[in-house]
């Protein structure tokens, strides 16, 4: 079995049509071998859903989005359609409890493409408690709507007064942030294991939502980009 899909239904965001989708496979060498959960809208090809805005259903009111010339790293017309051509195949069943169950072998990305805020605070609490242990992260922690995804993601903040902020509103919860000068890390973060000791996701797990603050340096092929999109008005 290459996958599944885990959820069907409207976008917490705006209840356009969405799919959850995982996979089981990763040649990410970031990441590391992890099961991959993947967000996409349901009736429009991924790079597509990017030209028209539709992405916001997946991706929230997030400012990196690429509709919105954002700094962001995926590229949507590589994996995220490649997944959204094999569900139009028919290569994914509809999960069921059993076959969840797979998930006891994996630890989970959720979100390879779109935000987990997408989905019901229900399904992702089905994959947590399945599986090895979840990172993922969340723009959408501003919106008090969208917060259940809180128990299973760090927020993703930008800048020291969105870290600021997020502490505020979530008390005991942890953040990641991206910034474009490491320098100014701050004594309750740590950077990311993957920038200083090459450390795979898989073996660190630290982006749970619970564990530690952890802040990276701006990365992949649009980073000249985000210095100039994290003023933004996210939408909401």
């Amino acid at each position: 079995m290459k996958g599944l899909v885990v959820y069907d239904g409207p976008s917490m965001f705006d209840k356009k049509p969405i799919l959850g989708i995982l996979t089981f496979k990763s040649s990410n060498a970031k990441t590391g071998n992890m099961a991959q959960l993947w967000i996409l809208r349901k009736d429009i090809e991924p790079h597509l859903a990017v030209k028209f805005g539709n992405d916001q259903s997946v991706c929230g009111g997030c400012k990196h989005r690429h509709y919105s010339g954002g700094a962001c790293y995926v590229l949507p017309f590589q994996g995220p359609l490649s997944v959204y051509r094999s569900y139009k195949r028919g290569i994914y069943p509809t999960a069921t409890e059993v076959t969840l169950s797979i998930l006891k072998a994996y630890k989970v990305r959720l979100g390879a493409y779109g935000d987990p805020a997408m989905l019901p605070p229900n399904i992702l609490k089905a994959i947590d408690e399945q599986s090895r242990g979840t990172t993922g992260y969340s723009h959408q922690w501003k919106l008090k709507r969208l917060s259940g995804s809180m128990d299973f993601c760090q927020g993703s903040v930008d800048s020291l007064e969105e870290a600021a902020t997020f502490k505020s509103m979530y008390p005991g919860r942890k953040y990641f942030r991206v910034t474009d000068d490491i320098s100014d890390i701050q004594s309750d973060e740590v950077q990311c294991p993957a920038d200083t000791h090459g450390t795979t996701c898989a073996e660190c797990m630290m982006c749970d939502g619970k564990t530690q603050n952890i802040v990276i340096e701006v990365h992949g092929a649009k980073k000249s980009r985000f210095t100039s999109t994290i003023s933004v008005k996210e939408v909401m």
